[in-house]
Parts: C-alpha cells; sequence; structure tokens
C-alpha cells in the first residue's frame, strides 16, 4: 500500500492536528481517494470544509497540490497517487 504524506497550512493544519501526516492508501488511489480518506479519519467537520457537501467536489477555495503541482493542471481529484508522494492543502488566503 503506498504511504503518502499530507501537508496542511492554516485552518487546515488546525483541522487535521499536525502541519503533515503520512497516510496509507491503496493502489491505483487519486489526490480525491487520499483527501476523502483523511478526512473521514479525522472527522465530518473536516470534510466539511474541503468538500461542498452538495457536490461532493473541492471548495472553490481550497488549492491542493500533488507534488508541488497544482491538480487542476492535472486531472483535478482523479489524478493517480503513488508511494512517497505529497499533496498539499493551502486553505484561502485572507488579508486586506
Amino acid at each position: 500500500m503506498p504511504e503518502i504524506q499530507v501537508r496542511a497550512l492554516g485552518r487546515i493544519k488546525d483541522l487535521i492536528g499536525s502541519r503533515e501526516v503520512k497516510i496509507r492508501v491503496r493502489n491505483e488511489s487519486t489526490v480525491g481517494g487520499a483527501l476523502r480518506f483523511l478526512a473521514k479519519e479525522r472527522g465530518k467537520f473536516l470534510e466539511d470544509r474541503i468538500f461542498d457537501p452538495n457536490t461532493n467536489e473541492l471548495r472553490p477555495h481550497i488549492r491542493v497540490l500533488l507534488n508541488g503541482q497544482n491538480i487542476n493542471l492535472l486531472e483535478g481529484l482523479e489524478t493517480k497517487v503513488k508511494d512517497r508522494d505529497v499533496i498539499a492543502i493551502f486553505p484561502p488566503a485572507g488579508g486586506g
């Protein structure tokens, strides 16, 4: 089973409970599958912060990178993951 590292910033880090966690996913898993696994493991509150409960898609303000590349430039949530990949989750940027 591939082991992937998930890095989180801001509020997402607080919801996960750590800046980095390692999870094991099934072979042929995707970014979406890995994020859903993590969300289910950490609780519904995290899942609702990452995914829109009406569409099951990423919330529009959440940015996800796989090995430094925006998944929107790859195959989105269907992008395959492999052993030692790194998923980074970025919450909305605030400021003004």
